[in-house]
């Protein structure tokens, strides 16, 4: 978890909301260069103005999603850390700990493709439909959106405080709080 990049002027931020934020920026265990949540769910297409790939800061908004998918993804991120299923406590205590961490840049992630959960899929180099395996895991993929694909994940060590927007946004010293 290094922090010798931190954002600059005109990086593109995205606020999610805990617990997606952290999965988003966290290493899978079995494959490093893919996040714990390999695929960001969005009502809205990637922007056609902004090509793809492109790294983007990941920003934890100050709204914690309380949904029991929410909670089933804090459990998977518990599974992920300790090699196991984890005990309720330990589920419990990182959600509290996940709780805590809002409203700061978490780390950073590659946007590497976009496409709809019914149309083609770009990471099957648009053969047929996308049948949701690998970048579309039916653990965090959900239906009828469009998915967002991610890559590199790289948590910050220390989140940087900022005041995050809906949707794509540019990072500026502004939104940095301190």
């Amino acid at each position: 978890m290094a922090d010798l990049l931190l954002p600059k002027a005109g990086d593109d931020c995205l606020s999610v909301r805990q617990p997606w934020a952290t999965g988003l920026v966290t290493p899978s265990k079995a494959n490093p260069t893919v996040p714990v949540k390999p695929v960001e769910n969005r009502t809205k297409r990637w922007p056609s103005t902004r090509q793809l790939p492109v790294d983007v800061w990941i920003h934890a908004s100050l709204t914690v999603d309380y949904s029991d998918a929410a909670g089933q993804a804090v459990a998977w991120l518990g599974e992920e850390r300790y090699g196991r299923q984890p005990y309720a406590v330990e589920v419990l205590a990182l959600h509290h700990r996940l709780k805590k961490t809002v409203g700061v840049i978490v780390g950073r992630v590659t946007f590497t493709g976009c496409h709809h959960a019914e149309g083609e899929c770009h990471a099957c180099q648009g053969i047929g439909t996308c049948d949701r395996s690998a970048h579309c895991s039916p653990r965090w993929a959900e239906p009828d959106v469009w998915h967002w694909q991610a890559a590199n994940p790289m948590p910050l060590a220390t989140p940087i405080p900022a005041k995050g927007r809906l949707g794509l946004w540019k990072w500026t010293e502004a939104a940095r709080r301190g």
